[in-house]
């Protein structure tokens, strides 16, 4: 209880906390996306989406990939550890903290060997997500795919491939909140074929 307090106190008032002490806290944190707990690795993952959302004055982004590239291997496998635990499969929480981490942390850039190890790593998560229908996951599902498609230097993965299958089917486009993810996961896709 004492943890979950603490880091929905920190999710609260990041943006007072100087960057110094933010930085400071945050391998703590990141070490939360590891508890046993639900809510406690629920708030870690809910805690360093909203640090990453943080702006300075002007709407200038207070932590950059720079920042984050100390921690990044933690936070590129700690939310998928936080994933396999019972009952957090499909965490809306986690899901958001993988999308923000790979949108500041423009991976690419650093490593690129590292999208492949975090393609390994997503991949059974998000066909999980979508052979088991969990419809409220999609949007994210396909949010995430899109990024890693655009991340990724190569030509699209005959994994991913296969996962792209479902954006043919019509039960995908049905859903509203599933649109826009899926136009941005097409676009991707075939700027991608279009280079190969």
């Amino acid at each position: 209880m004492l943890k979950a307090g603490a880091l929905k106190f920190f999710t609260m008032f990041w943006n007072q906390i100087s960057k110094p002490i933010a930085m400071a806290l945050l391998p703590d944190v990141i070490r939360f996306l590891g508890a046993e707990s639900n809510v406690v690795h629920s708030y870690a993952a809910s805690c360093i989406e909203t640090f990453l959302l943080v702006e300075d004055e002007g709407g200038r982004a207070r932590y950059t990939a720079a920042d984050v590239s100390l921690f990044l291997l933690a936070l590129m496998t700690s939310p998928f550890t936080a994933l396999q635990k019972p009952e957090s499969e499909e965490n809306q929480y986690v899901m958001k903290c993988i999308i923000r981490v790979l949108g500041v942390a423009n991976v690419s850039h650093e490593d690129p060997s590292l999208i492949s190890s975090f393609e390994t790593s997503l991949l059974p998560s998000l066909q999980m997500i979508l052979s088991r229908d969990v419809s409220e996951f999609f949007p994210y599902a396909f949010q995430l795919l899109a990024q890693l498609v655009d991340l990724n230097g190569s030509p699209v993965t005959g994994n991913i491939m296969e996962i792209f299958a479902i954006l043919l089917l019509p039960e995908s486009w049905k859903k509203s909140a599933n649109v826009l993810a899926l136009v941005d996961c097409s676009r991707h896709s075939s700027e991608k074929h279009r280079m190969s």
